[in-house]
């Protein structure tokens, strides 16, 4: 079971108009042409993870999470520095994580995809944002044994971390 939080900050900004001048139906944004977006979202979620060993050093991951966000969006019309359209709006975050790969005692290999998504209402009369990134990740790690340990790798090296003992 997953409890989390997420930010996100994002900003955009063009040399010209987002939406090309040939686009211009008043029902899309409202007719509002901009340049410079700006977006802050704050979100609370829950999801759950599991991994399956399917067969022996064999496993397939997977994790979604979802929930709710505030945003804060600054909108500025191309062209005029002084039009800007300012609001702070409810929406919702979701993501997923999967992956397979191979563990075993001297090596590991992974491949894993993340995704997450953002929706939220803009602060433009009947519009919205959808935000969606995804990344890859292919994981390569070889185990080995050292001669001498390593000191700084050693728990008790790091005795104040270390849970003090009841007297």
């Amino acid at each position: 079971f997953l409890v989390g939080g997420e930010f996100f900050y994002s900003h955009f900004k063009g040399d010209s108009s987002f939406i090309p001048s040939q686009v211009d139906p008043p029902e899309f944004l409202g007719g509002y042409h901009f340049d410079n977006s700006l977006s802050i979202n704050l979100g609370a979620n829950v999801g759950y993870s599991h991994t399956f060993v399917v067969k022996r050093h064999w496993f397939l991951a997977i994790g979604v999470s979802a929930g709710p966000q505030l945003s804060y969006s600054v909108i500025q019309e191309y062209g005029d520095d002084l039009s800007k359209k300012r609001g702070v709006t409810f929406g919702v975050n979701a993501g997923l994580r999967t992956g397979f790969g191979y563990n075993s005692r001297k090596f590991y290999v992974g491949v894993f995809f993340i995704n997450q998504n953002l929706y939220h209402n803009l602060s433009i009369n009947n519009a919205s944002s959808l935000f969606s990134t995804g990344i890859f990740k292919l994981n390569l790690a070889y185990r080995f044994t050292l001669k001498k340990p390593i000191k700084f790798l050693n728990p008790n090296y790091w005795k104040f971390l270390q849970p003090k003992e009841n007297e």
